[in-house]
């Protein structure tokens, strides 16, 4: 199954630039490797066995000195040092520089000759196998345009010529649209990302942050009926949970937190709450009453609510708004009314009447005459003839006349008998519904308020036919200036470095179509392969997707991306921006850009034509990596693997050639038979651990450098369904790194008094020795962890140091299996030692 053995020798994994077998150099054997040097010698050496024939042709000793000037016989070696003097002043001896001359001629047939080895490769790998070099290309680039203040819309065909400034020789270099674009005054003013279980949140990460106007979706209640200053009390609101809210209102010094009752209402204390006022409260609220602002703790709390103006009701209790009614008239509610008239007799009643809301209760009565009291009762009325103030005029006036008259009266004269009068004024509670004359609702999302009246929340209510996790993860694009049918290109530039989870779902896109969210069938274009990479995102818009909504804040167009939870790291969205053209390297381009060169940014700054209908061109980021050129070294390489692997992934040797070969962007790959992403043994899984290229991909920690989760997802794909078995289980990841804490007391030498100075000098200098990656110069290694006495030994090296008092090392805690590891430089405390005379 492409499984190795569990009895598998230490891997430290393989790098780019060891993937070239020796025995393919091209100096690796030379049919004829002697130097100008070796020719000289030799021709030295044979010259004391060849006879030389003065001019009468008689034998006349050797050639020996003929090159005594450069060849010393006696120690038998070539005097190269006065040779290149000689040959510096052009004072070689005329012999010795035509014999030189020569030599030089016959390198190029010597050349010729070490090449065969090479010829005949070439010639298997090219002529019989068919294998021929890659051409290399230069990436694409993104460029924003904006049109004159005249213009509502401008068409850019496909193959329009962008000027790119130009290259070494002067010469201008072009680029060319991919495809026909539509360049309108459409823009974005507004993003968030929200979820079911963690709110919304900004994208504060944007090359432009977009600062949220409420940090979650909500609705708040304005009423005149909140002035009542004696306090009151809110127990429903169309049946929703108050504990599911965080709930606040408007108060002196600004927003005030309210709690929850016992009974689950909302309690407003008597003199809390005062009007609305912007410059103490903040927001917009067109509205100078009190406001209670309820907003969600999660989204789905407010998913699927509706809440109508008309079914709120308040309760208010210890109220004195009240008035009293009698047989004698109408009275205030005061102290020292007579809430039976001056007159009372048997059966006299008394009512209490609001005003404001139907009486639910009423507080014990205090009144003047006995005291007595009544319980939840709406009316008081006197049943004794105690309180029978009419009958005792009568009985007084009987008892003084006969008492004129000199009569005896056998019924004594009853005691005086006061009206009754309240000593305390009367308090109820009543409830009272909002009424929509003087109360407003004004449903909040992040992005400002909706509408207002009745409350809903579309933006995040899930359709009949979604499921679940259809509707968790979203992300809202709200875009202005957008008034007619066109096609809007968004451009998404994300950090893959951020997204470390797992995007192999695909985005649902959807439209805000009056109140609902209405799904987009498809897409003009999406070179973004479901925002995994930076790219174009062309969207068609319609009429339909301009339609009047009461839900959101009025931008004419609201965009939805969703996701399935948890599966996508909307925080790795950059910028998103309208208005963008793919560019490529226009083939006939006078000027030239060597393949795999990156475009830098601003390059492009306007057309080769001129376009009288378009303001601004601008190119603020970097054009994609390219691919070089394939260089003969490569081509052996590769093909040499080729005809090692066959194109499928049986070994580890195997994974981390295709690996390299077809991702450049990777230094180095690791890989682990038999074994899962956590590093556990599992039969039938296979590791890869990849390292990026650091002058090839940013990293944004050069400790602790990784691969972008949409590269992993690539390499992954391209292993399970181009080269591996089918019953192997694929991992890619990123090594587990360790950081080494070094502690440490050390004497500077004598007169090096700056320590702060010295003390960045060596924590920098123990950086780089435990992590050689760290300054970018070289790209992270597989590697035994330093020991102490490695960086003792290091340390005591570095020339401002003197000595070392002490030194410990402490790993970062970790459990992961060693295999999977990269020690990387921690944190150190780099101590001072005093001077001890």
């Amino acid at each position: 199954m492409g499984i190795l053995s569990l009895n598998q020798t230490i891997n430290n994994g393989t790098s780019q630039n060891e993937r070239l077998p020796q025995a393919l150099c091209e100096d690796y054997l030379k049919l004829d490797p002697r130097t100008w040097e070796d020719l000289l010698q030799q021709s030295a050496l044979f010259a004391k066995n060849l006879t030389f024939y003065n001019l009468n042709s008689e034998q006349d000793g050797d050639w020996k000195s003929f090159f005594s000037d450069i060849y010393d016989y006696e120690n038998d070696k070539l005097k190269k040092d006065w040779l290149v003097r000689q040959m510096k002043d052009s004072k070689l001896p005329p012999h010795i520089a035509l014999l030189l001359s020569f030599f030089r001629l016959f390198r190029i047939q010597q050349d010729n000759l070490n090449t065969i080895t090479e010829r005949h490769l070439l010639f298997y790998y090219q002529d019989v196998l068919g294998f021929s070099l890659k051409k290399g290309y230069v990436g694409n680039s993104i460029v924003f345009l904006e049109i004159k203040n005249n213009q509502n819309e401008v068409f850019l065909p496909k193959g329009t010529v962008f000027n790119a400034g130009k290259d070494k020789y002067g010469k201008p270099i072009s680029y060319v649209s991919k495809d026909d674009s539509v360049i309108n005054r459409a823009k974005v003013n507004s993003l968030a990302f929200f979820s079911a279980d963690g709110g919304c949140e900004p994208l504060t990460n944007l090359k432009e942050p977009m600062s949220l106007e409420f940090e979650n979706f909500g609705f708040a209640i304005a009423s005149k009926s909140f002035e009542i200053i004696e306090g009151f009390s809110i127990n429903n609101v169309d049946a929703i949970d108050f504990n599911n809210f965080n709930i606040s209102f408007t108060g002196k010094d600004g927003w005030i937190t309210s709690s929850i009752d016992k009974d689950g209402g909302i309690a407003i204390e008597e003199g809390r709450i005062v009007a609305y006022n912007k410059k103490i409260h903040g927001y917009a609220f067109d509205t100078q009453y009190p406001i209670i602002m309820f907003s969600a703790k999660k989204i789905e709390y407010v998913r699927d609510c509706k809440i109508d103006i008309s079914n709120i009701m308040i309760t208010v209790k210890n109220s004195k708004d009240v008035l009293i009614r009698n047989s004698f008239g109408v009275f205030p509610n005061e102290v020292g009314v007579m809430v039976y008239g001056p007159l009372c007799e048997k059966g006299s009643t008394f009512c209490i009447e609001s005003t404001q809301g139907e009486i639910t209760d009423v507080d014990p009565l205090v009144l003047l005459c006995g005291k007595k009291t009544c319980e939840k009762n709406y009316e008081y009325s006197l049943d004794s003839d105690d309180y029978n103030q009419i009958q005792y005029g009568v009985k007084l006036a009987k008892y003084l006349i006969d008492y004129q008259k000199g009569k005896e009266n056998d019924n004594p004269l009853p005691n005086p008998i006061h009206p009754i009068v309240l000593t305390d004024p009367i308090r109820v509670t009543y409830k009272k519904s909002l009424s929509d004359l003087d109360t407003q609702i004004y449903p909040f999302t992040p992005f400002g308020l909706c509408g207002y009246k009745v409350v809903s929340f579309p933006q995040i209510r899930k359709n009949e036919k979604d499921t679940e996790a259809e509707v968790q993860d979203s992300f809202l694009i709200g875009m202005s200036d957008v008034s007619f049918a066109t096609s809007v290109s968004i451009y998404f530039h994300i950090n893959p470095f951020k997204n470390d989870t797992n995007i192999s779902s695909t985005p649902k896109w959807f439209f805000l179509k009056e109140n609902e969210w209405v799904g987009i069938k498809s897409l003009l274009k999406d070179s973004t392969d479901g925002l995994k990479k930076s790219g174009v995102v062309r969207l068609k818009i319609s009429e339909d997707m301009l339609s009047p909504h009461m839900s959101m804040p009025q931008n004419p167009l609201w965009i939805k991306v969703s996701y399935e939870a948890k599966t996508f790291d909307f925080s790795a969205i950059e910028d998103v921006r309208t208005q963008a053209v793919e560019v490529a390297y226009d083939e006939n381009s006078i000027g030239e850009i060597v393949s795999g060169e990156i475009l830098p940014a601003n390059s492009i700054t306007k057309l080769m034509d001129n376009y009288s209908e378009i303001k601004k061109i601008e190119q603020p980021y970097d054009g994609e990596i390219g691919y070089p050129d394939e260089s003969m070294l490569k081509f052996k390489c590769r093909v040499s693997e080729k005809l090692r692997h066959k194109g499928k992934a049986w070994t580890c040797w195997d994974y981390e050639r295709l690996v390299l070969e077809n991702f450049p962007t990777i230094a180095t790959v690791k890989c682990l038979a038999n074994m899962d992403e956590e590093g556990n043994v599992k039969a039938g899984h296979v590791l890869l651990l990849v390292i990026p290229d650091f002058q090839k991909v940013h990293q944004q920690n050069f400790l602790r450098p990784e691969v972008g989760e949409n590269i992993r997802l690539d390499i992954r794909k391209y292993i399970e369904e181009t080269v591996a078995s089918p019953f192997v289980s694929v991992h890619v990841c990123s090594p587990k790194y360790i950081g080494l804490n070094v502690s440490t007391c050390i004497a500077l030498k004598r007169d090096l008094d700056d320590w702060s100075y010295y003390q960045s000098i060596i924590n920098e200098a123990l950086e780089k020795f435990i992590a050689p990656w760290s300054d970018n110069s070289s790209n992270a290694v597989f590697s035994k962890v330093k020991s102490e006495s490695d960086i003792l030994s290091f340390l005591e090296g570095l020339d401002c140091v003197d000595f070392v008092k002490s030194i410990a090392i402490e790993e970062e805690p970790s459990s992961y299996n060693s295999e999977l590891v990269i020690y990387t430089s921690g944190s150190h405390t780099i101590n001072k030692l005093e001077n001890e005379d």
